[in-house]
C-alpha cells in the first residue's frame, strides 16, 4: 500500500456527526492544503478567500467554519464567509479542533483545552479534569468530551450522565475515541470494543465486541467500522407487524454495507461518507452524488456546513460541504508539519515535547527516549510532569500511519538542571486543583504555605503566587496576588485570605476570594510594625511581634481573640489553626488557648523544651529541642499519633485538617492521619530532597531543594545556635544586622561544625537583632 497523506483526524460535526452533501461537479483546490468547498446544486461553489497556510483540520459548526493550520493556528469564518474572532489562546499552538453546534474546542499542544461558543448545557465550560493532560477532544450537537493521556475520559455539557444513563466505571478507561451525546453516546475502547451510555441500545451487538476503530451514530442506527475496513450499521429499532410498531432490536441486528477498505467515517442524521484508504472518498448512506474529483484527490479532513442564512442559494441547496483535499492526486510520503524542540528544564519542573505528522489512514504516534520506545507514550505530546535525571537524553517520536508506513522525526535534545532555586511540589487532593502546582509557581521557590482552599508561593524574586480551588484562584495559571514592592519575608494561609510580613516588618492581609483582583486590607494596629513572624488558618490570623507578644484577629470567637496574660512578652513562635492559637514560650513550654473540645490546647508533660509548634484543625503538634515531636487533641484518624519515625531527627513540623507532616534532617518527610486524599502519601520521588514543607486541608506541599531549612535554637546552656540537616553539606552561613537596601552580609566568625544529622554553627550573643542566611 502506498502512504497517504492524512492531517489530523475531524473528531466533530454538525449533530452528533456531520455528512456531505455534494454536487455532481466538483472544483478541486490547486495545492495541497487549500479549503474546497461544494453545494447542492447545479453550480460548484469554492471558499472565496485563501487561508494563506497550509490546512490541516477543517471542523464546522452552524454556520462557522473552523480551520486549523500547520502553523498551530484557528481560524474561523462565518457565512457569508466573514471573518469573526477566535480567542487569544487558540490562535497558536493547537493541535486538533472539534466543533458541536455553535461551539469549538481546541485542543493545545500543551494537553490544556479551550473552548468558546454556546454554552447553554455547560459544553464549553471545560472541567478541571479537563484542563491538563489531554490527548483528543471530542464535540457533538451540545456534548463535548475528552481523552486524558492516561486514557480516562472526562464528559461536559448535554450527556446521558445528566439523564440517569451514565457509563459504566470500566468505560471510563483506556478510551480511544468518544462520540459524545445526551441520549445516547459511544466509547471506542482501546482493545476494539464499543461501550455505549443512553437507553437507546440497551444490548450490545456481539460484532461490537472487538476489532471496532471507529463509531458513529445516525438516523437512529449506530455506525461501526471494523480493523478490516468494513462498516457495519446497528438500527435502534425494527418494525414489528405483530404489534405494528417499531420495537428495540434485542438481540441488535447488524447489517454489512457494501464498502469495504474505510479508513474513517463522517455521519449525519440523513448522510454517511467514508474516507477510504487511499484517501478517496465514498458515500455509505444517502442519495446525493459524489463530484468526480473526491475520487481522484486525497483528502485529508472532511466535514459539513449547514447555513442558516440560504438566500441567494437555490431552493434545493440545505447544506454545503468542505474539504481538504490534495489537488495533485499525488499521496505524497509521510511528513512531519511540526517536529519536537529540545529544551532545558529544572529539576522537578514539568516539561512538553510535542509533534504533528500528517498520514494516512490515522497517524499514530509513539515516542522514544535515547532510541527506546516510552511505554504509553502515544499521543502527539509527551508530557512529564516532574523532570529527573533519567528524563534527560535525546528525544525522537515515530510516526505511522499503515504497517511498514513510518517516519521518525529528527531527535530534541532535553537537559535537566539542578538550579539553586527550590521548586515546588504537592500531592493529594484527588480534585488536583490544589495538589498540581502551576508551572509558573514551581522554580525558583524559597517560602510555601497552604490552606483548604489554596496554596501561595513565595519565590527568590519577592514575588507571591496562588492558585487553588476557586475561579479567583486559579488552577493552571498562578496569580499575583501581592506586588513585589510589599517586599515579603514571610508567609501564611488562610481560607479566604492570606497573610504576609513584609521586609518593614508589618503584617498584610490579602483578601483573595472577594472579588477578582486580590486586595489588601487593614490589619489592627498591633500588626502595623514591630511584627516577626505571621501564622494563618480559618478565618484567624495572627503575629508574633518583636517584643514576644502576640495579636490575634479574625471571624473567630472570644476565646481564641483572647491571648492569655502569660504569653505576652514570653512567646518565641506562633501557631494558628482554625480554632485554637499555640505559642512556644521563651521556657521552651507551650502555650495554648481557643477551642479544646478534643483536648488540643491541653498541651501534654512530654511537650517541653519546644521549639516549634503547628495546629490542624482539632489536633496540636510541637517539636522538641531534641527533633522529636509530640501530639495531642483530636485522634480519630490517628493525626495526634507520632509515628516512631518522627521520634527524632526533625527539623520542622505542619499540621494539616485532620493529618500531619515532619521533616527529618535527612531531607525526608514523615506523615501521619488522615489519607482519603492521598495528603499523606509523600511521593518516593521527593524523599531525601525535601527542604521545606506545609500542610493545607486535604493536600500538602514542599519545596525540593534550595537553601537548606536554617533552625536557630537557644541551647540549655543559654548558647545561640544555628543548625542545618548535613544533608546539604557545602553551605556557609552568612548574617546581617539590617535588611534595609543596600544589605551587607557577613560570613558567620565561627566555624560549623557536624554533629549527627545537623551541621552546626555557634553565633555569639551581642544583644542585638541579627539576620541570618546560608549561601552554596
Amino acid at each position: 500500500m502506498k502512504a497517504n497523506r492524512l492531517s489530523l483526524p475531524c473528531f466533530a460535526a454538525r449533530g452528533l456527526a456531520a455528512a456531505l452533501v455534494v454536487p455532481a461537479a466538483f472544483t478541486a483546490p490547486a495545492r495541497a492544503g487549500t479549503l474546497a468547498s461544494w453545494i447542492v446544486g447545479p453550480d460548484p461553489v469554492t471558499a472565496p478567500f485563501d487561508v494563506g497556510a497550509e490546512i490541516v483540520q477543517v471542523a464546522t459548526s452552524d454556520r462557522f467554519v473552523f480551520m486549523l493550520t500547520s502553523a498551530g493556528e484557528v481560524r474561523e469564518w462565518v457565512y457569508p464567509f466573514t471573518s469573526v474572532s477566535v480567542p487569544f489562546d487558540a490562535r497558536s499552538g493547537v493541535a486538533s479542533i472539534a466543533a458541536g453546534d455553535g461551539f469549538v474546542l481546541a485542543l493545545k499542544s500543551d494537553g490544556s483545552v479551550v473552548a468558546w461558543g454556546a454554552n447553554g448545557w455547560g459544553q464549553t465550560k471545560v472541567p478541571a479534569e479537563a484542563l491538563s493532560d489531554v490527548k483528543a477532544v471530542f464535540a457533538s450537537d451540545r456534548s463535548s468530551a475528552a481523552v486524558k493521556r492516561d486514557g480516562t475520559m472526562v464528559e461536559w455539557g448535554a450527556t446521558p450522565a445528566n439523564v440517569g444513563a451514565d457509563f459504566p466505571a470500566e468505560a471510563r478507561t483506556n478510551v480511544a475515541k468518544v462520540v459524545p451525546g445526551l441520549d445516547v453516546a459511544l466509547v471506542v475502547k482501546t482493545d476494539g470494543s464499543l461501550r455505549v451510555a443512553g437507553d437507546r441500545f440497551p444490548v450490545l451487538a456481539a460484532q461490537a465486541q472487538s476489532g471496532v476503530v471507529d463509531a458513529a451514530i445516525m438516523s437512529g442506527s449506530i455506525v461501526l467500522l471494523k480493523a478490516n475496513g468494513a462498516l457495519l450499521t446497528w438500527p435502534q429499532e425494527r418494525w414489528d407487524p405483530a404489534v405494528r410498531r417499531l420495537v428495540p432490536n434485542v438481540p441488535p441486528i447488524l447489517t454489512t454495507n457494501r464498502v469495504s477498505g474505510v479508513a474513517s467515517i463522517l455521519v449525519n442524521e440523513d448522510s454517511g461518507v467514508a474516507v477510504m484508504r487511499d484517501g478517496t472518498v465514498a458515500r455509505f448512506f444517502g442519495s446525493n452524488p459524489l463530484p468526480e474529483a473526491l475520487s481522484e484527490s486525497v483528502v485529508t479532513s472532511v466535514t459539513t456546513y449547514w447555513p442558516q442564512n440560504t438566500v441567494g442559494l437555490p431552493d434545493n441547496v440545505t447544506q454545503r460541504g468542505f474539504a481538504v483535499v490534495d489537488g495533485s492526486g499525488d499521496p505524497g510520503p509521510l511528513r512531519f508539519f511540526r517536529e519536537p524542540k529540545g529544551l532545558t528544564v529544572a529539576a522537578f519542573a514539568e516539561f512538553t515535547l510535542t509533534a504533528v505528522a500528517s498520514g494516512f489512514p490515522t497517524t499514530t504516534y509513539q515516542w522514544r527516549r535515547n532510541g527506546v520506545d516510552i511505554p504509553l507514550a502515544n499521543a502527539f505530546a509527551y508530557h512529564v510532569a516532574e523532570a529527573l535525571q533519567g528524563d534527560a537524553g535525546i528525544y525522537t517520536v515515530v510516526a505511522r500511519t499503515a504497517p511498514g508506513v513510518e517516519r521518525e522525526s529528527l531527535g530534541a535534545i532535553v537537559a535537566v538542571q539542578e538550579l539553586p532555586g527550590g521548586v515546588a511540589v504537592a500531592w493529594g487532593d484527588m480534585s488536583g486543583t490544589l495538589a498540581s502546582v502551576p508551572i509558573g509557581a514551581r522554580s525558583g521557590a524559597a517560602m510555601i504555605a497552604a490552606s483548604g482552599t489554596h496554596s501561595i508561593v513565595l519565590r527568590r524574586d519577592g514575588v507571591l503566587l496562588e492558585w487553588g480551588q476557586s475561579r479567583f484562584r486559579p488552577a493552571t495559571n498562578p496569580r499575583v496576588i501581592l506586588p513585589d514592592t510589599y517586599l515579603p519575608v514571610a508567609i501564611a494561609a488562610g481560607t479566604s485570605h492570606s497573610l504576609v510580613r513584609s521586609l518593614d516588618n508589618s503584617a498584610k492581609v490579602i483578601d483573595t476570594d472577594s472579588q477578582a483582583a486580590p486586595e489588601v486590607v487593614a490589619v489592627p494596629a498591633g500588626a502595623r510594625a514591630g511584627v516577626a513572624a505571621v501564622s494563618a488558618a480559618g478565618a484567624c490570623s495572627a503575629v508574633l511581634r518583636t517584643d514576644r507578644s502576640v495579636v490575634v484577629w479574625g471571624a473567630v470567637g472570644p476565646s481564641i481573640l483572647k491571648v492569655p496574660d502569660p504569653v505576652q512578652g514570653h512567646a518565641m513562635s506562633v501557631a494558628t489553626g482554625p480554632f485554637h492559637v499555640l505559642a512556644v514560650l521563651d521556657d521552651g513550654s507551650v502555650a495554648a488557648w481557643g477551642n479544646s473540645s478534643s483536648g488540643q490546647t491541653t498541651a501534654p508533660a512530654a511537650a517541653s523544651n519546644v521549639v516549634a509548634v503547628a495546629a490542624g484543625k482539632s489536633h496540636s503538634l510541637a517539636l522538641r529541642l531534641d527533633g522529636a515531636v509530640v501530639g495531642w487533641g483530636a485522634d480519630y484518624a490517628g493525626q495526634a499519633t507520632v509515628p516512631p519515625a518522627a521520634w527524632s531527627g526533625v527539623i520542622a513540623i505542619a499540621a494539616g485538617g485532620d493529618h500531619s507532616l515532619a521533616l527529618k534532617s535527612d531531607g525526608t518527610v514523615v506523615a501521619w492521619g488522615t489519607n482519603d486524599h492521598g495528603e499523606s502519601d509523600v511521593p518516593a520521588r521527593y524523599q531525601g530532597r525535601v527542604t521545606s514543607i506545609a500542610a493545607g486541608v486535604f493536600h500538602s506541599v514542599a519545596i525540593l531543594g534550595g537553601a537548606p531549612l536554617l533552625v536557630p535554637r537557644v541551647t540549655p546552656t543559654g548558647r545561640l545556635e544555628i543548625a542545618w540537616p548535613s544533608l546539604r553539606a557545602g553551605w556557609s552561613p552568612q548574617y546581617t544586622r539590617s535588611l534595609v537596601t543596600p544589605v551587607t552580609w557577613t560570613d558567620l566568625p565561627t566555624t560549623p561544625v557536624a554533629r549527627g544529622l545537623e551541621i552546626v554553627a555557634e553565633v555569639p550573643i551581642d544583644g542585638e537583632a541579627r539576620w541570618f542566611r546560608l549561601v552554596p
